[in-house]
């Protein structure tokens, strides 16, 4: 049997009781509230805490992103890439999905930043800077998912 504290939590998709949807007697949103209260008694004003909150928003966003390969949604580039095919490269291919925001550019608007395309280009493409030389070589998209 289930403990008589979760009897009112049901799954929206089975309608069975979880207990692990409960910590300490309360739900989510209860344990949500409370440790925000908690993270302000120690001394966390309300802009900091949103910062920390878009910052972990902004981490589970990364999560979402997939890196493909080939140039089919933004990260090639021209490429002093040498011996690599186009082919190997990294890609984003999720800024737009059916109409609505894709993955990445909700990202970028939780982080705030306008430049999609720079974005990108930053999680796929590797710049090794020698002396005022600076050298860009695309990265594959294992590279670029670690």
């Amino acid at each position: 049997g289930k403990p008589a504290q979760h009897a009112n939590r049901r799954s929206s998709i089975s309608g069975q009781v979880h207990a692990q949807d409960w910590v300490e007697n309360l739900s989510d949103g209860q344990w949500f509230e409370q440790t925000l209260k908690e993270l302000q008694n120690i001394g966390i004003d309300h802009g900091t805490l949103r910062m920390l909150l878009r910052a972990l928003a902004a981490v589970l966003q990364l999560g979402t992103i997939q890196f493909m390969t080939g140039g089919g949604g933004g990260g090639g580039g021209s490429g002093s890439g040498g011996n690599h095919s186009n082919l190997d490269h990294a890609s984003i291919p999720n800024f737009q999905k059916m109409g609505q925001q894709g993955e990445f550019v909700q990202l970028t608007a939780i982080m705030d930043i306008d430049d999609q395309e720079g974005l990108s280009k930053a999680f796929t493409t590797k710049t090794i800077t020698a002396g005022v030389s600076e050298i860009e070589t695309p990265l594959s998209p294992q590279q670029a998912k670690e």
